[in-house]
This record gives structure tokens, C-alpha cells and sequence, in this order.
């Protein structure tokens, strides 16, 4: 699904406008999720998958060391992160240019350390701004949860503790759910625009020269490095 996602922002990103838009993106982007890059889902999957087992190994021990086994559960964690991300990214390239898991790997470094770099801090301050998103709108339900409690009843105290709680839980729900694509989607769309920064003149001209105007200089400098010999 996140790949599926993915490949509809690339879809839109390349063929918005095109005689090559397919007439169902997210069908179009499902297939090819579930049949040419499968392999590179699942090689992602298999690799946090290995990392989790040598942690459930690791806490399940009996070894005498607490130190040792503190240490281990660190280093384990913070791989576990540095693969997380690699394969959020990785994955963006498998479902937009068709690329293999390792090559989708090389080439996401290669941006971030020499083209453009900046991927992997406005990835999370998107996803920071989502999640003050999400509590902000879930308090604002809990409060109109309330809200609605006085109005209906305002002698019953059940209904004043009830409907904010499920109030709350519906809200962190329903934006807890968009929170995913909607940062898969920003994410494939800012890399689209690091690879191809010239396509979005075309697709969406204002979006194209807001991201030129916070990040001209830096596409300058790509220019100029991939015209000098």
C-alpha cells in the first residue's frame, strides 16, 4: 500500500496532462506494487523483519550482563531507524522509476548526500507537522465531544466523560489514517521533484515556483554539477 501510493504521486507527477495518464492511477500502481515490485517490498519487509527477531532474541536471553544486553537493544534500535528510513525511501524509487531495492537504496543516498540535500529533514518535519495535526484536531473533537454532551444532556455525567472519549478516539482514527499517505505522497512528490525538478512547471505551476522560490539555489548548484564535466 505505501508503494501503491507512491506510484500514484509519481503518476501524477510525470503524466499529469500526458496522452500516458492512465485512466485509474491507483489500479495502475497497486499492479505493479503487487507484481514487479513485490520482490522489493518484501526484501524491505524481510530486513526490519530479521532486526526485530535479533531483538525479541535479545530481550528473551538470560544473560547475566544487563549492560551487554542494554547496549545491544541500542545498537539494534538505532539500525532498526536507519533501515526504516532507507526503506521509506528506497521504496519511493522502486515504485516510481521500476528500480531494484538496492538500486533505489544507492540512488536515495546519492541524493541526499550529493544532489540535493534536505530529503530526509523535510520528511520529518512533515511528519512532525502530521502529528501535532493529529493531537490538535483529536482535542479539538474531545472538545466538541463535550460540547455536544451539555447540549444534550448536561445533568448526565456519562454522557459528559463518554462522548468526549469517543470523540477523541474517532478523530485520532480517522487522522491517524490520512497521516500515511498523505506524508508517502508528500515525501514521493518532493523526491520526483529533487530527480525532475522541471516536470512540475507543467503539471503545477504554482506548486513548481513556491518550491523554487525555498529551494532555488540548491537546484542551481545541481544544475551546474550535472553540466560541468
Amino acid at each position: 500500500l505505501y508503494m501503491a501510493t507512491a506510484g500514484v504521486a509519481a503518476e501524477w507527477y510525470f503524466l499529469n496532462g500526458t496522452d500516458f495518464m492512465p485512466r485509474c492511477g491507483v489500479w495502475e500502481s497497486f499492479k505493479r506494487a503487487s507484481t514487479t515490485s513485490f520482490g522489493s517490498a518484501a526484501f524491505a519487509g524481510f530486513i526490519i523483519a530479521v532486526i526485530n527477531l535479533l531483538e525479541d532474541l535479545v530481550e528473551s536471553s538470560d544473560g547475566n550482563c544487563a549492560i551487554l544486553k542494554c547496549i545491544a537493544l541500542c545498537i539494534l534500535a538505532l539500525i532498526k531507524c536507519c533501515f526504516e528510513v532507507l526503506n521509506k525511501f528506497a521504496l519511493i524509487y522502486c515504485a516510481t522509476f521500476g528500480v531494484p531495492f538496492l538500486e533505489g537504496c544507492r540512488r536515495w543516498l546519492e541524493l541526499e548526500t550529493k544532489k540535493f540535500i534536505g530529503t530526509l529533514l523535510n520528511s520529518c518535519i512533515i511528519n512532525m507537522a502530521l502529528t501535532m495535526h493529529i493531537i490538535v484536531f483529536s482535542l479539538a473533537g474531545a472538545m466538541l465531544g463535550l460540547g455536544f454532551a451539555f447540549m444534550l444532556m448536561k445533568d448526565s455525567m456519562y454522557l459528559k466523560i463518554l462522548l468526549p472519549v469517543f470523540a477523541f478516539l474517532f478523530s485520532l482514527c480517522i487522522f491517524a489514517a490520512l497521516a500515511t499517505p498523505i506524508g508517502t505522497l508528500a515525501d514521493t512528490l518532493f523526491v520526483c521533484f529533487a530527480e525532475c525538478p522541471e516536470n512540475l512547471k507543467t503539471s503545477a505551476s504554482e506548486l513548481y515556483e513556491k518550491l523554487v522560490e525555498v529551494y532555488g539555489d540548491q537546484l542551481s548548484k545541481e544544475i551546474h554539477l550535472q553540466d560541468s564535466p
